[in-house]
Protein backbone atom coordinates (compact mmCIF):
# COMPACT_ATOMS: atom_id res chain seq x y z
CA UNK A 1 0.00 0.00 0.00
CA UNK A 2 2.78 2.22 0.81
CA UNK A 3 4.43 1.70 -2.61
CA UNK A 4 0.63 2.91 -4.18
CA UNK A 5 0.61 6.08 -2.16
CA UNK A 6 4.52 6.92 -3.38
CA UNK A 7 3.84 6.69 -7.14
CA UNK A 8 0.79 8.75 -6.45
CA UNK A 9 2.27 11.19 -4.77
CA UNK A 10 5.24 11.83 -7.07
CA UNK A 11 3.13 12.51 -10.25
CA UNK A 12 1.72 15.93 -9.45
CA UNK A 13 5.24 17.17 -8.24
CA UNK A 14 6.09 16.25 -11.83
CA UNK A 15 3.30 17.81 -13.70
CA UNK A 16 4.11 20.67 -11.42
CA UNK A 17 7.65 21.14 -12.68
CA UNK A 18 6.36 21.04 -16.11
CA UNK A 19 4.15 23.05 -15.80
CA UNK A 20 6.69 26.10 -13.63
CA UNK A 21 9.40 25.14 -16.53
CA UNK A 22 11.57 23.34 -14.13
CA UNK A 23 12.44 21.45 -17.38
CA UNK A 24 16.26 22.36 -19.27
CA UNK A 25 14.26 22.45 -22.65
CA UNK A 26 10.41 22.70 -22.70
CA UNK A 27 10.77 21.24 -26.26
CA UNK A 28 12.51 17.97 -25.83
CA UNK A 29 10.90 14.57 -27.30
CA UNK A 30 8.17 16.84 -28.23
CA UNK A 31 7.55 17.86 -31.63
CA UNK A 32 5.60 21.62 -32.13
CA UNK A 33 2.16 20.28 -32.15
CA UNK A 34 3.22 18.44 -28.58
CA UNK A 35 3.76 14.89 -29.61
CA UNK A 36 6.34 12.75 -28.83
CA UNK A 37 8.89 12.37 -31.17
CA UNK A 38 11.13 8.54 -32.02
CA UNK A 39 14.87 8.34 -31.12
CA UNK A 40 17.40 8.99 -34.31
CA UNK A 41 17.93 6.47 -36.78
CA UNK A 42 21.04 4.91 -36.75
CA UNK A 43 22.86 6.21 -40.52
CA UNK A 44 26.07 3.21 -39.09
CA UNK A 45 26.06 -0.26 -40.68
CA UNK A 46 27.79 -3.37 -40.11
CA UNK A 47 29.92 -5.73 -42.59
CA UNK A 48 29.98 -9.31 -42.53
CA UNK A 49 29.41 -12.31 -44.72
CA UNK A 50 29.84 -15.99 -44.53
CA UNK A 51 32.92 -18.54 -44.94
CA UNK A 52 32.72 -21.54 -46.87
CA UNK A 53 35.43 -24.69 -47.39
CA UNK A 54 37.95 -23.33 -44.92
CA UNK A 55 40.00 -26.18 -43.43
CA UNK A 56 42.49 -24.51 -41.50
CA UNK A 57 43.45 -21.45 -39.47
CA UNK A 58 45.65 -18.54 -40.01
CA UNK A 59 43.03 -17.14 -42.35
CA UNK A 60 42.96 -13.17 -41.90
CA UNK A 61 40.14 -10.69 -43.52
CA UNK A 62 40.71 -7.08 -43.51
CA UNK A 63 38.10 -4.27 -44.50
CA UNK A 64 39.46 -1.01 -45.59
CA UNK A 65 42.95 -1.62 -45.12
CA UNK A 66 42.52 -1.62 -41.22
CA UNK A 67 40.02 -3.31 -39.71
CA UNK A 68 41.42 -7.21 -39.74
CA UNK A 69 39.41 -9.94 -37.79
CA UNK A 70 40.98 -13.98 -37.68
CA UNK A 71 38.82 -16.42 -39.06
CA UNK A 72 39.28 -19.79 -37.53
CA UNK A 73 36.31 -21.35 -38.95
CA UNK A 74 33.23 -21.80 -41.16
CA UNK A 75 30.42 -19.30 -40.75
CA UNK A 76 29.26 -16.16 -40.76
CA UNK A 77 31.50 -13.54 -39.83
CA UNK A 78 31.19 -9.52 -38.82
CA UNK A 79 33.38 -7.01 -38.75
CA UNK A 80 34.15 -4.80 -35.28
CA UNK A 81 32.65 -1.13 -35.79
CA UNK A 82 30.12 -0.23 -38.62
CA UNK A 83 30.55 2.20 -41.59
CA UNK A 84 28.33 5.02 -42.21
CA UNK A 85 25.79 5.19 -45.32
CA UNK A 86 27.46 6.55 -48.65
CA UNK A 87 30.53 4.51 -47.59
CA UNK A 88 33.23 2.54 -49.63
CA UNK A 89 34.07 -0.97 -48.41
CA UNK A 90 36.66 -3.35 -49.66
CA UNK A 91 36.95 -6.91 -48.15
CA UNK A 92 40.32 -8.76 -48.80
CA UNK A 93 42.55 -11.89 -47.96
CA UNK A 94 45.57 -10.23 -45.89
CA UNK A 95 46.77 -13.73 -44.96
CA UNK A 96 45.72 -17.00 -46.53
CA UNK A 97 45.25 -20.36 -44.22
CA UNK A 98 48.17 -21.87 -43.17
CA UNK A 99 47.11 -25.19 -44.71
CA UNK A 100 49.30 -26.00 -48.07
CA UNK A 101 48.21 -24.67 -51.03
CA UNK A 102 44.94 -23.67 -49.38
CA UNK A 103 43.53 -20.40 -51.37
CA UNK A 104 40.79 -18.42 -50.26
CA UNK A 105 38.75 -15.74 -52.44
CA UNK A 106 36.56 -12.92 -52.02
CA UNK A 107 32.88 -12.69 -54.02
CA UNK A 108 30.66 -9.40 -53.04
CA UNK A 109 33.59 -8.37 -51.55
CA UNK A 110 33.26 -4.17 -52.39
CA UNK A 111 30.65 -1.78 -52.64
CA UNK A 112 29.52 0.82 -51.32
CA UNK A 113 27.53 0.99 -47.97
CA UNK A 114 23.45 1.64 -47.98
CA UNK A 115 20.79 2.37 -45.73
CA UNK A 116 21.11 -1.67 -44.37
CA UNK A 117 24.31 -3.80 -42.44
CA UNK A 118 26.38 -5.53 -45.77
CA UNK A 119 25.57 -9.41 -45.42
CA UNK A 120 26.26 -11.03 -48.56
CA UNK A 121 30.52 -10.46 -48.75
CA UNK A 122 31.39 -14.41 -49.22
CA UNK A 123 34.39 -16.27 -48.41
CA UNK A 124 34.93 -19.60 -50.23
CA UNK A 125 38.14 -21.69 -49.61
CA UNK A 126 39.84 -24.33 -52.16
CA UNK A 127 42.93 -26.55 -51.21
CA UNK A 128 44.34 -26.48 -54.63
CA UNK A 129 46.18 -29.34 -56.31
CA UNK A 130 48.34 -27.30 -58.14
CA UNK A 131 49.26 -23.68 -59.61
CA UNK A 132 49.18 -21.96 -63.32
CA UNK A 133 51.20 -19.28 -64.38
CA UNK A 134 50.25 -17.00 -67.35
CA UNK A 135 51.17 -13.40 -68.62
CA UNK A 136 49.25 -10.92 -68.33
CA UNK A 137 49.59 -7.46 -69.60
CA UNK A 138 51.59 -4.62 -68.45
CA UNK A 139 54.17 -7.18 -67.01
CA UNK A 140 52.75 -9.16 -64.76
CA UNK A 141 51.85 -12.72 -64.14
CA UNK A 142 48.87 -14.08 -63.21
CA UNK A 143 48.99 -16.88 -60.60
CA UNK A 144 46.18 -19.07 -60.45
CA UNK A 145 45.36 -22.42 -57.73
CA UNK A 146 43.86 -25.59 -59.61
CA UNK A 147 40.22 -26.42 -57.89
CA UNK A 148 40.39 -30.62 -57.38
CA UNK A 149 38.32 -32.12 -59.94
CA UNK A 150 37.50 -29.18 -62.83
CA UNK A 151 40.77 -27.65 -62.88
CA UNK A 152 38.78 -24.44 -62.74
CA UNK A 153 41.63 -21.28 -61.94
CA UNK A 154 41.46 -19.74 -58.23
CA UNK A 155 42.80 -16.48 -58.46
CA UNK A 156 46.06 -16.37 -56.83
CA UNK A 157 47.61 -12.99 -57.05
CA UNK A 158 50.07 -11.42 -59.84
CA UNK A 159 53.52 -10.80 -59.84
CA UNK A 160 55.78 -8.25 -61.91
CA UNK A 161 58.44 -9.49 -64.34
CA UNK A 162 60.73 -6.85 -66.27
CA UNK A 163 59.35 -5.32 -69.24
CA UNK A 164 59.72 -6.42 -72.66
CA UNK A 165 58.04 -6.38 -76.27
CA UNK A 166 57.17 -9.94 -76.48
CA UNK A 167 57.02 -13.00 -73.35
CA UNK A 168 58.23 -15.77 -75.23
CA UNK A 169 58.14 -18.95 -72.55
CA UNK A 170 57.81 -19.37 -69.53
CA UNK A 171 59.10 -22.85 -67.87
CA UNK A 172 58.61 -24.51 -64.32
CA UNK A 173 61.41 -26.65 -63.21
CA UNK A 174 60.17 -30.31 -62.52
CA UNK A 175 61.12 -30.23 -58.74
CA UNK A 176 58.21 -27.16 -59.08
CA UNK A 177 60.74 -24.20 -56.58
CA UNK A 178 61.29 -21.90 -59.61
CA UNK A 179 59.79 -20.63 -62.87
CA UNK A 180 61.90 -19.06 -65.77
CA UNK A 181 60.41 -16.49 -68.04
CA UNK A 182 61.83 -15.31 -71.10
CA UNK A 183 61.62 -12.09 -72.63
CA UNK A 184 62.36 -10.29 -76.12
CA UNK A 185 63.89 -6.91 -76.60
CA UNK A 186 65.76 -7.05 -74.34
CA UNK A 187 66.19 -11.21 -74.49
CA UNK A 188 66.84 -12.32 -71.17
CA UNK A 189 65.32 -14.45 -68.45
CA UNK A 190 63.83 -13.79 -64.89
CA UNK A 191 63.66 -16.41 -62.19
CA UNK A 192 61.54 -16.17 -59.91
CA UNK A 193 61.36 -18.80 -56.70
CA UNK A 194 58.07 -20.88 -56.34
CA UNK A 195 56.64 -20.76 -52.67
CA UNK A 196 55.24 -24.34 -52.14
CA UNK A 197 52.78 -23.40 -49.63
CA UNK A 198 51.13 -20.38 -51.69
CA UNK A 199 52.38 -20.22 -55.34
CA UNK A 200 53.77 -16.71 -54.37
CA UNK A 201 56.48 -15.96 -57.07
CA UNK A 202 59.87 -14.31 -55.53
CA UNK A 203 62.49 -13.01 -57.67
CA UNK A 204 66.47 -14.67 -57.32
CA UNK A 205 69.49 -14.69 -59.32
CA UNK A 206 69.00 -11.35 -60.66
CA UNK A 207 68.43 -11.11 -64.87
CA UNK A 208 70.04 -13.61 -67.20
CA UNK A 209 70.59 -12.07 -70.77
CA UNK A 210 70.76 -14.06 -73.93
CA UNK A 211 73.00 -11.62 -75.79
CA UNK A 212 72.38 -10.30 -79.57
CA UNK A 213 69.48 -11.72 -81.60
CA UNK A 214 66.25 -12.57 -80.64
CA UNK A 215 64.90 -15.06 -78.00
CA UNK A 216 62.47 -16.79 -80.00
CA UNK A 217 62.10 -20.14 -77.47
CA UNK A 218 63.24 -22.30 -73.89
CA UNK A 219 62.81 -25.63 -73.08
CA UNK A 220 63.48 -27.33 -70.29
CA UNK A 221 64.97 -30.92 -69.85
CA UNK A 222 62.44 -33.01 -67.94
CA UNK A 223 64.90 -33.99 -65.46
CA UNK A 224 65.93 -30.32 -64.64
CA UNK A 225 69.08 -30.54 -65.48
CA UNK A 226 69.55 -28.16 -68.65
CA UNK A 227 67.46 -25.08 -69.79
CA UNK A 228 67.78 -24.40 -73.93
CA UNK A 229 67.11 -20.94 -75.75
CA UNK A 230 66.92 -20.66 -79.17
CA UNK A 231 67.60 -17.16 -80.16
CA UNK A 232 67.90 -15.75 -84.55
CA UNK A 233 69.69 -12.68 -85.85
CA UNK A 234 70.25 -11.80 -89.15
CA UNK A 235 72.35 -14.63 -90.55
CA UNK A 236 71.91 -17.05 -88.04
CA UNK A 237 70.17 -19.27 -85.15
CA UNK A 238 71.66 -20.32 -82.16
CA UNK A 239 70.67 -22.52 -79.24
CA UNK A 240 72.58 -21.86 -75.57
CA UNK A 241 72.56 -24.62 -72.75
CA UNK A 242 72.32 -23.41 -69.14
CA UNK A 243 73.11 -25.46 -66.51
CA UNK A 244 70.39 -25.42 -63.80
CA UNK A 245 71.12 -24.87 -60.21
CA UNK A 246 68.74 -27.40 -58.53
CA UNK A 247 69.10 -25.98 -55.38
CA UNK A 248 69.37 -22.16 -56.09
CA UNK A 249 67.37 -22.18 -59.54
CA UNK A 250 70.99 -20.19 -60.76
CA UNK A 251 71.49 -20.54 -64.36
CA UNK A 252 75.07 -20.68 -65.52
CA UNK A 253 75.98 -20.53 -69.02
CA UNK A 254 76.87 -23.03 -71.69
CA UNK A 255 78.15 -24.52 -75.22
CA UNK A 256 75.72 -22.13 -77.68
CA UNK A 257 75.24 -24.36 -80.93
CA UNK A 258 75.12 -21.83 -83.84
CA UNK A 259 74.18 -22.84 -87.71
CA UNK A 260 73.60 -20.33 -90.48
CA UNK A 261 69.94 -19.77 -91.97
CA UNK A 262 68.27 -20.12 -94.90
CA UNK A 263 64.99 -18.17 -94.28
CA UNK A 264 64.67 -14.18 -93.37
CA UNK A 265 65.13 -13.81 -89.48
CA UNK A 266 61.24 -13.08 -88.17
CA UNK A 267 59.86 -15.46 -90.89
CA UNK A 268 61.26 -18.32 -89.94
CA UNK A 269 57.88 -19.68 -87.69
CA UNK A 270 59.12 -23.28 -87.79
CA UNK A 271 62.76 -22.44 -86.24
CA UNK A 272 62.51 -22.24 -82.22
CA UNK A 273 59.43 -24.73 -82.04
CA UNK A 274 61.88 -27.34 -79.95
CA UNK A 275 61.44 -30.45 -77.65
CA UNK A 276 62.89 -32.73 -75.18
CA UNK A 277 62.25 -35.97 -75.08
CA UNK A 278 61.18 -38.02 -71.60
CA UNK A 279 64.39 -39.26 -70.97
CA UNK A 280 66.06 -35.90 -71.42
CA UNK A 281 68.57 -37.63 -74.04
CA UNK A 282 67.13 -35.82 -77.24
CA UNK A 283 66.20 -32.56 -78.40
CA UNK A 284 64.43 -32.07 -81.30
CA UNK A 285 64.48 -28.89 -83.48
CA UNK A 286 61.86 -28.35 -86.01
CA UNK A 287 62.92 -26.05 -88.84
CA UNK A 288 61.13 -24.54 -91.79
CA UNK A 289 62.95 -23.50 -95.33
CA UNK A 290 60.18 -21.20 -96.86
CA UNK A 291 62.03 -20.54 -99.92
CA UNK A 292 62.08 -24.46 -100.37
CA UNK A 293 58.42 -24.75 -98.97
CA UNK A 294 60.41 -27.77 -96.87
CA UNK A 295 60.02 -28.33 -93.54
CA UNK A 296 63.04 -30.66 -91.09
CA UNK A 297 62.89 -31.65 -87.59
CA UNK A 298 66.88 -32.83 -86.29
CA UNK A 299 67.59 -34.87 -83.32
CA UNK A 300 70.12 -33.79 -81.34
CA UNK A 301 71.96 -36.01 -78.41
CA UNK A 302 72.24 -33.98 -75.03
CA UNK A 303 75.57 -34.15 -73.50
CA UNK A 304 74.40 -35.46 -69.94
CA UNK A 305 77.47 -33.54 -68.39
CA UNK A 306 77.73 -30.29 -70.13
CA UNK A 307 74.51 -30.28 -72.26
CA UNK A 308 75.90 -29.72 -75.39
CA UNK A 309 74.12 -30.51 -78.01
CA UNK A 310 75.14 -33.04 -81.36
CA UNK A 311 73.22 -33.38 -84.76
CA UNK A 312 71.88 -36.33 -85.44
CA UNK A 313 70.70 -37.27 -88.75
CA UNK A 314 67.46 -34.88 -90.12
CA UNK A 315 63.71 -36.02 -91.31
CA UNK A 316 62.49 -33.57 -93.96
CA UNK A 317 58.19 -33.07 -95.27
CA UNK A 318 56.96 -30.60 -97.26
CA UNK A 319 55.52 -27.46 -95.73
CA UNK A 320 53.46 -24.76 -96.84
CA UNK A 321 55.34 -21.49 -97.10
CA UNK A 322 51.98 -19.66 -97.39
CA UNK A 323 50.39 -20.03 -93.73
CA UNK A 324 53.96 -20.96 -91.06
CA UNK A 325 51.51 -20.57 -88.18
CA UNK A 326 50.05 -23.99 -89.54
CA UNK A 327 52.91 -25.63 -88.80
CA UNK A 328 53.57 -27.26 -85.18
CA UNK A 329 55.18 -30.11 -83.65
CA UNK A 330 54.58 -31.81 -80.07
CA UNK A 331 56.35 -35.18 -78.59
CA UNK A 332 54.70 -37.99 -77.06
CA UNK A 333 55.58 -37.60 -72.96
CA UNK A 334 56.12 -41.54 -73.18
CA UNK A 335 58.86 -41.07 -75.29
CA UNK A 336 57.53 -43.12 -78.29
CA UNK A 337 56.16 -40.49 -81.18
CA UNK A 338 56.79 -37.82 -82.37
CA UNK A 339 54.22 -35.82 -84.46
CA UNK A 340 54.64 -32.73 -86.93
CA UNK A 341 51.29 -30.55 -88.48
CA UNK A 342 51.19 -28.74 -91.53
CA UNK A 343 48.38 -27.14 -92.74
CA UNK A 344 46.27 -27.39 -95.81
CA UNK A 345 45.20 -24.05 -95.96
CA UNK A 346 45.80 -20.12 -96.12
CA UNK A 347 46.30 -18.15 -93.25
CA UNK A 348 43.25 -17.52 -90.88
CA UNK A 349 41.60 -19.86 -92.94
CA UNK A 350 42.80 -23.83 -92.33
CA UNK A 351 40.00 -26.44 -93.28
CA UNK A 352 42.35 -29.21 -92.54
CA UNK A 353 45.94 -30.33 -91.30
CA UNK A 354 47.88 -33.66 -91.94
CA UNK A 355 49.55 -34.40 -89.05
CA UNK A 356 52.66 -37.20 -89.62
CA UNK A 357 53.75 -39.36 -86.82
CA UNK A 358 57.35 -40.49 -86.47
CA UNK A 359 58.56 -42.82 -84.47
CA UNK A 360 61.49 -42.81 -81.78
CA UNK A 361 64.21 -44.88 -81.60
CA UNK A 362 64.52 -44.85 -77.82
CA UNK A 363 67.83 -45.67 -77.75
CA UNK A 364 69.47 -43.67 -80.77
CA UNK A 365 67.03 -41.33 -80.58
CA UNK A 366 66.76 -41.58 -84.47
CA UNK A 367 62.71 -40.94 -86.19
CA UNK A 368 61.41 -42.78 -88.67
CA UNK A 369 58.39 -42.34 -90.49
CA UNK A 370 54.99 -43.81 -89.16
CA UNK A 371 51.42 -43.07 -89.89
CA UNK A 372 49.69 -39.72 -91.35
CA UNK A 373 46.47 -38.14 -89.80
CA UNK A 374 44.16 -35.65 -91.06
CA UNK A 375 43.09 -32.98 -88.72
CA UNK A 376 40.00 -30.49 -89.22
CA UNK A 377 40.55 -26.86 -88.75
CA UNK A 378 44.53 -26.78 -88.63
CA UNK A 379 46.69 -27.36 -85.81
CA UNK A 380 48.10 -24.87 -84.76
CA UNK A 381 49.24 -26.40 -81.35
CA UNK A 382 49.41 -29.82 -80.32
CA UNK A 383 49.26 -30.94 -76.90
CA UNK A 384 49.80 -34.25 -75.56
CA UNK A 385 48.51 -35.35 -72.54
CA UNK A 386 51.32 -36.66 -69.84
CA UNK A 387 49.01 -40.55 -69.65
CA UNK A 388 50.19 -40.79 -73.96
CA UNK A 389 46.73 -41.81 -74.24
CA UNK A 390 45.49 -38.29 -76.11
CA UNK A 391 46.95 -35.70 -78.13
CA UNK A 392 45.10 -32.02 -78.61
CA UNK A 393 44.81 -30.40 -81.62
CA UNK A 394 44.14 -26.67 -81.08
CA UNK A 395 43.40 -24.20 -83.82
CA UNK A 396 42.64 -20.44 -83.93
CA UNK A 397 41.86 -18.04 -86.90
CA UNK A 398 40.85 -14.85 -85.69
CA UNK A 399 37.44 -15.79 -86.38
CA UNK A 400 35.10 -18.20 -83.13
CA UNK A 401 33.46 -19.93 -85.53
CA UNK A 402 36.09 -21.81 -86.62
CA UNK A 403 38.34 -21.66 -83.52
CA UNK A 404 38.39 -25.13 -81.56
CA UNK A 405 40.25 -28.04 -79.99
CA UNK A 406 40.15 -31.52 -81.23
CA UNK A 407 40.64 -34.45 -78.90
CA UNK A 408 42.60 -37.10 -80.52
CA UNK A 409 43.19 -40.98 -79.41
CA UNK A 410 46.78 -42.27 -79.58
CA UNK A 411 46.99 -45.91 -80.86
CA UNK A 412 50.06 -47.16 -78.16
CA UNK A 413 51.75 -49.19 -80.77
CA UNK A 414 51.52 -47.12 -83.72
CA UNK A 415 50.86 -43.44 -82.95
CA UNK A 416 47.99 -43.27 -85.37
CA UNK A 417 45.53 -40.57 -84.39
CA UNK A 418 41.83 -41.28 -84.17
CA UNK A 419 39.33 -38.18 -83.13
CA UNK A 420 37.06 -38.42 -80.15
CA UNK A 421 33.77 -36.94 -80.11
CA UNK A 422 33.03 -33.38 -81.87
CA UNK A 423 35.39 -30.44 -82.05
CA UNK A 424 35.11 -28.10 -78.84
CA UNK A 425 34.78 -24.42 -79.76
CA UNK A 426 36.64 -21.79 -78.17
CA UNK A 427 36.09 -18.12 -78.52
CA UNK A 428 39.52 -16.09 -77.41
CA UNK A 429 42.97 -16.34 -79.17
CA UNK A 430 45.48 -18.58 -77.64
CA UNK A 431 49.38 -19.08 -78.40
CA UNK A 432 50.21 -21.34 -75.56
CA UNK A 433 48.04 -24.53 -74.40
CA UNK A 434 49.41 -27.20 -71.70
CA UNK A 435 48.10 -30.05 -69.84
CA UNK A 436 48.40 -30.48 -66.26
CA UNK A 437 51.28 -33.49 -64.96
CA UNK A 438 48.30 -35.12 -63.99
CA UNK A 439 46.55 -35.36 -67.03
CA UNK A 440 43.08 -34.01 -65.71
CA UNK A 441 43.16 -30.87 -67.24
CA UNK A 442 43.87 -28.70 -70.11
CA UNK A 443 44.44 -25.20 -69.98
CA UNK A 444 44.62 -22.41 -72.75
CA UNK A 445 46.84 -19.03 -72.21
CA UNK A 446 45.57 -16.02 -74.35
CA UNK A 447 48.37 -14.95 -76.29
CA UNK A 448 49.74 -11.64 -77.24
CA UNK A 449 50.44 -11.68 -80.74
CA UNK A 450 46.74 -11.05 -82.26
CA UNK A 451 43.96 -9.31 -81.17
CA UNK A 452 41.15 -11.35 -79.20
CA UNK A 453 38.07 -12.47 -81.11
CA UNK A 454 36.15 -9.71 -81.83
CA UNK A 455 38.46 -7.30 -80.41
CA UNK A 456 35.85 -7.52 -77.25
CA UNK A 457 39.03 -8.67 -74.94
CA UNK A 458 38.89 -12.23 -73.60
CA UNK A 459 40.36 -14.36 -70.26
CA UNK A 460 44.14 -14.35 -69.50
CA UNK A 461 42.98 -18.82 -68.96
CA UNK A 462 40.88 -21.16 -69.66
CA UNK A 463 40.66 -24.67 -68.19
CA UNK A 464 39.42 -27.37 -69.60
CA UNK A 465 38.27 -31.21 -67.97
CA UNK A 466 39.53 -34.39 -69.71
CA UNK A 467 37.03 -36.64 -69.27
CA UNK A 468 39.02 -39.72 -67.51
CA UNK A 469 35.43 -42.64 -68.58
CA UNK A 470 32.02 -42.29 -69.58
CA UNK A 471 31.03 -42.29 -73.32
CA UNK A 472 34.03 -40.22 -74.75
CA UNK A 473 37.51 -40.39 -72.42
CA UNK A 474 39.90 -37.96 -73.07
CA UNK A 475 37.27 -35.28 -74.69
CA UNK A 476 37.51 -32.35 -72.92
CA UNK A 477 34.97 -29.75 -71.68
CA UNK A 478 35.04 -26.10 -70.57
CA UNK A 479 35.12 -26.41 -66.60
CA UNK A 480 36.77 -22.60 -66.30
CA UNK A 481 38.34 -19.01 -66.85
CA UNK A 482 40.85 -16.58 -65.73
CA UNK A 483 41.00 -12.89 -65.29
CA UNK A 484 39.23 -10.83 -67.96
CA UNK A 485 41.28 -8.62 -70.05
CA UNK A 486 39.65 -6.21 -71.81
CA UNK A 487 41.21 -4.76 -74.79
CA UNK A 488 39.95 -1.57 -77.45
CA UNK A 489 38.53 -2.48 -81.31
CA UNK A 490 40.98 -3.16 -83.02
CA UNK A 491 44.55 -3.06 -80.86
CA UNK A 492 46.92 -5.86 -79.72
CA UNK A 493 47.15 -7.08 -76.39
CA UNK A 494 50.48 -7.16 -75.05
CA UNK A 495 51.53 -10.18 -73.70
CA UNK A 496 52.89 -13.23 -75.19
CA UNK A 497 53.44 -17.26 -75.67
CA UNK A 498 54.00 -18.16 -71.80
CA UNK A 499 52.12 -20.77 -69.67
CA UNK A 500 53.59 -23.03 -66.86
CA UNK A 501 52.16 -25.55 -64.49
CA UNK A 502 53.31 -26.76 -61.04
CA UNK A 503 51.94 -29.76 -58.76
Amino acid sequence: MARTLQTFTVIPVLLLLSSCGGMSDPGQGMSDSGKSQPPPTSTTYMVGGNVTGLSGNGLMLELNGGSDIPVESNGAFTFPGSLSSGTQYNVIIKDQPAVRREICTVTNGAGTVGMADIGNVSINCVVAVGFVYVVDPNSQIGAYGITPGTGAPIPDGSFSIPTASVYQAMVAAPSGNFLYVLGQEPSQISTFAIDPDQGALTPVNGLVDIGPGGATSMVMSPSGSFLFVESTDTLSESVQTFKVDAATGALTPGVILQRSISCIPGACAGAGRFVVGSDSRYLYRLDLDLANNTGSVTPYAIDPVTGALTAGTAVSFAANAANTDGTSMAIDTLGRFLYVATSAGVPLMDTSATVATYMIDPKSGALSPGSTSSVANGAFLMVPDPTGRYLYSIYWGGDQLISNILSLAVDPSSGALSQIGPAVPIAVTTDVAACDPSGGFLFLGAGGGAPFTGNLGGNDLTSFTIATGGVSPGAVSLSGEGMHIPVESGSTPPGGSALAIVE
